[in-house]
């Protein structure tokens, strides 16, 4: 779950393009 979480953060920042 943890991993799930930093994948899913580090998808929507390049995503967004928002640091």
């Amino acid at each position: 779950m943890f991993s799930y979480y930093i994948f899913a953060k580090s998808v929507g920042v390049n995503k967004n393009g928002e640091h």
